[in-house]
């Protein structure tokens, strides 16, 4: 073993003492009448052996008034290898054009490579059809476009895009950060397999954000959305239309709330604060609190081991809450009418509302009617206090 890491460093040296290197400058315009898919490609380097892979890479995909795709590569690099020096390859096929960044041409052995390249593309701000960047390592920037499809994919190294409106767009990171300024879609997906999503606007009719080990934050989010996060917090700062939110382990914190929500986290606080409008929401966690605000409409929350506390602008339909482990706090208007059917297990209810009970007064289970009765709240804690006040 020690034999054979003491030859792989041997290798290494003498491949990084024969280095070759080169200054990259180079240039292309292609017309693009008759181009209806562009895509821009970082190949990276294959290797049977070891990779020692300094090279920084910057893609920039940008709108330019201009009737040409301008490409340029532009930088520095070095390399163990002569064949594995940065090159620019570029391909017209029917309606689509390929600009490939090549790496490296073929499988090597052992590679060090250093350096610095760029590879810009400029297109025209006319152009509004496909556009797909795939980059291996390095940072992806893309500027304001308004196209049918944009499908990115970065293995590894951030992703960030300005103002994007698009028919369809897939926008994928496997390791490293993704950031968004505007996106407006059909149809949107979103997905870092490890780093964090930030988005400053995102609307969708159909959409999806998902980061398997990051944080997800999103300025404000309109449609109809899937959002999870298997590791990491969910912030969401305004919102409307139908949301479902997954943490497996992480809070969620959802302000300026409008529409209907489902969230379900198996370990982390949930706190939601509506803006008064109309709406409804679903929690269910297994561990962590809950706590809702400002909500005009209904509820249905579920807390395993955690505290429940809702507080209603108006309850405007049936709602429901279930605690195993915790108390629960309910708060609504003074002139709030419904119909209560409140149970404890073991812990006391304390009600500020006069109320008309049926059959016989049971300290720890609670039903009848506060004004001309209305809609149904129906409150049950297997361990701990409920308590219902008035505003």
């Amino acid at each position: 073993m020690k034999k054979t890491m003491l030859l792989t460093l041997c290798i290494l040296l003498i491949a990084g003492a024969s280095a070759w290197a080169k200054t990259i400058d180079q240039e292309e315009n292609v017309s693009i009448k008759g181009i209806s898919t562009i895509i821009v490609e970082d190949t990276g380097i294959k290797s049977v052996g070891a990779v020692i892979n300094n090279l920084r890479v910057t893609i920039n995909v940008f709108p330019a008034t201009r009737k040409d795709v301008l490409i340029q590569l532009k930088g520095e690099a070095t390399s163990s290898n002569r064949k594995c020096l940065p090159a620019l390859e570029v391909d017209r096929s029917g309606n689509t054009l390929s600009i490939l960044l090549d790496r490296c041409k073929g499988l090597k052995f052992f590679i060090i490579s250093r350096g610095e390249v760029t590879l810009d593309v400029y297109i025209p701000n006319s152009y509004d059809k496909n556009v797909n960047v795939r980059s291996s390592s390095g940072r992806v920037n893309i500027g304001s476009f308004i196209l049918d499809d944009l499908n990115t994919r970065v293995s590894s190294g951030s992703l960030t895009i300005e103002d994007l409106t698009v028919e369809s767009a897939e926008i994928r990171a496997s390791s490293g950060d993704i950031s968004i300024s505007s996106c407006t879609a059909g149809k949107l997906l979103i997905k870092s397999s490890s780093g964090r999503i930030d988005a400053d606007v995102l609307a969708a009719d159909s959409g999806e954000v998902t980061a398997s080990s990051g944080s997800i934050r999103v300025g404000k989010l309109e449609g109809d959305f899937y959002v999870h996060a298997s590791s990491g917090k969910i912030r969401l700062d305004e919102t409307d239309g139908r949301m479902e939110v997954d943490s497996s382990s992480g809070d969620v914190k959802i302000q300026k709330a409008a529409g209907h929500y489902e969230i379900d986290t198996s370990s982390g606080d949930v706190e939601v604060d509506f803006d008064g409008s109309n709406g409804h929401i679903l929690v269910d966690t297994s561990s962590g609190h809950i706590v809702v605000e400002g909500l005009n409409g209904s509820a249905d929350l579920e807390a395993t081991s955690g505290r429940i506390t809702a507080e209603f602008a108006r309850m405007t339909d049936d709602s429901f809450f279930n605690a195993s482990s915790g108390d629960i706090t309910i708060i609504l208007p003074e002139d709030q009418e419904f119909v209560l059917d409140a149970k404890t297990s073991s812990g006391r209810i304390d009600l500020d509302f006069p109320i008309t009970v049926e059959g016989r007064l049971d300290k720890e289970d609670v039903s009848g009617t506060v004004g001309s009765g209305g809609s149904l709240l129906k409150v049950k804690t297997s361990s701990g206090d409920l308590e219902l006040r008035s505003r």
